[in-house]
């Protein structure tokens, strides 16, 4: 319901130009906060699919990283990239193919960065093992420590 003194008040001279801008700014924030939809917009321009193949999207949809973004999955982006890669992984679960298949299509077409979990490899070895070698340089230094402060 509109509120006519509002109304009345926008559009007398005794309104200023700052309160326009209030308004306009609180009517922004209104339509980008209550509004929008990021991850449910990605279903609006597509056929009904089973509750089984939407939750299959979003477990595949979370092991996969946003190449915009960087540090979101595609789930949580809301990048035109991501957009675009959820649709893919949609079409591919419409088409019948597997979990595993559709990860290993896109780990294919956009390369090892894609994947949350990196997989252990040559290249990524340090980043599987450091955090253990640190922890054991840590328990040695306490040890160390212990020893000498004990003689």
């Amino acid at each position: 319901m509109i509120n006519f003194r509002c109304l009345y008040l926008i559009f007398s001279n005794r309104f200023s130009f700052y309160n326009y801008i209030k308004i306009f700014f609180l009517v922004s924030f209104y339509f980008l906060c209550f509004e929008s939809d990021p991850l449910g917009a990605s279903y609006v321009n597509t056929p009904v699919i089973n509750l089984e193949l939407m939750e299959r999207e979003k477990e595949i949809s979370a092991l996969l990283r946003c190449m915009v973004c960087q540090n979101q999955s595609i789930l949580e982006s809301n990048s035109p990239l991501a957009k675009d890669m959820r649709s893919l992984v949609r079409n591919q679960l419409i088409d019948g193919k597997s979990n595993d298949e559709i990860i290993d299509y896109v780990h294919e077409r956009y390369g090892d960065f894609v994947l949350m979990k990196p997989l252990f490899k040559k290249y990524t070895m340090f980043l599987w093992l450091a955090p253990f070698i640190f922890f054991l340089i840590g328990i040695l230094f306490i040890l160390t420590k212990n020893m000498k402060s004990k003689t």
